[in-house]
């Protein structure tokens, strides 16, 4: 029997792991194609083909496959993960969330079912929803930073302004990178009518935009530093 190449499947939200993808040695699917030929009612080969064939681009093709690692067992979750995330990511938002539904039904502490459904909830403006799917992710993973950063946007959304910045805090405290944490936590701080707070945040966004070379970032943040300090400037003249 043809043995599968080391598995690609890696522990994380998408965009994380399709990072970590683009990082690996690239696979073979021919290989993939051997394994199916030889296993055609092992789940296993089809989902990594799929996930293969997702990162080339060929969402359909990876649509297919994880459809027939499904067929060959019905309880295969990360199969119905992985489609769910690939629908998401063509915008066919029921559809993702049919399968992450599936995927949580089976197993109910599936980490990037969780995260993953949170983000097909919040683009569907199910706020609670959302919120209720990242916050079960952090009880499980606390230092997953991206469910964090995820949650602080769905506070901001709801105009819980301090519970979004806590959460921005300790993003922050994880990933001092993290150039987008700075940039809403300084909105959160606006919003709160703390413009001196909103503006040292924004200017830290700022030097790690350009830092990285993120120039459409620099130019937004730079562009609320410019209201807000219109804001601060007007809040500040007398009478």
């Amino acid at each position: 029997m043809i043995p599968l190449p080391t598995p690609i499947e890696l522990p994380g939200p998408p965009i994380l792991k399709l990072r970590r993808l683009k990082e690996s040695p690239a696979v073979d699917n021919s290989t993939f194609d051997r394994f199916i030929e030889q296993n055609p009612e092992d789940p296993k080969g089809y989902y990594q083909r799929g996930l293969a064939r997702s990162l080339e681009g060929e969402l359909e093709r990876a649509i297919w496959d994880f459809n027939k690692a499904i067929r060959a067992d019905e309880s295969f979750v990360p199969a119905y993960v992985s489609r769910g995330t690939t629908f998401s990511t063509q915008g066919r938002l029921e559809l993702a969330l049919a399968d992450l539904d599936r995927a949580i039904e089976l197993d109910p502490n599936h980490v990037e079912a969780l995260y993953s459904r949170g983000g097909v909830r919040f683009d569907l403006q199910d706020m609670e929803g959302a919120l209720a799917d990242l916050s079960r992710v952090l009880e499980l993973e606390p230092d997953h930073w991206e469910a964090r950063q995820s949650r602080a946007e769905v506070f901001l959304d709801l105009n819980r302004q301090r519970e979004a910045i806590a959460d921005f805090d300790r993003v922050i405290e994880m990933d001092p990178g993290n150039g987008e944490a700075y940039a809403s936590r300084g909105l959160a701080w606006a919003e709160l009518d703390e413009l001196k707070r909103a503006l040292v945040d924004l200017d830290q966004a700022v030097q790690l935009f350009t830092e990285q070379g993120r120039q459409s970032y620099r130019e937004r943040a730079l562009e609320l530093i410019d209201q807000i300090s219109s804001l601060a400037a007007t809040e500040s003249e007398p009478g």
